[in-house]
């Protein structure tokens, strides 16, 4: 099943967001979940709050440490342009 994107809150954490999306997917234990890019940083969050079977990364990546220096620099680059 695919859900939404809820609209993400101000101050609000990659895990606190994480939360609230796998509240609204209804995710159980046992579970399989996954996510592509950003979808894939959610589900490992909502997996560290709950008990899947697995978790599915498409496109994603498990830590910012794995990030490439280009995807870092684009980062840092977001952080700097007005929202």
């Amino acid at each position: 099943r695919v859900i939404e994107w809820l609209p993400h809150r101000d101050s609000e954490s990659l895990r606190e967001y994480a939360a609230r999306m796998a509240a609204a997917a209804k995710i159980e234990d046992g579970d399989i979940i996954g996510g592509a890019s950003m979808g894939g940083m959610i589900a490992l969050e909502a997996a560290r709050l709950t008990q899947p079977r697995g978790v599915i990364l498409i496109g994603s990546c498990r830590s910012p440490d794995v990030l490439t220096q280009q995807a870092r620099n684009a980062v840092r680059l977001g952080r700097l342009t007005p929202h």
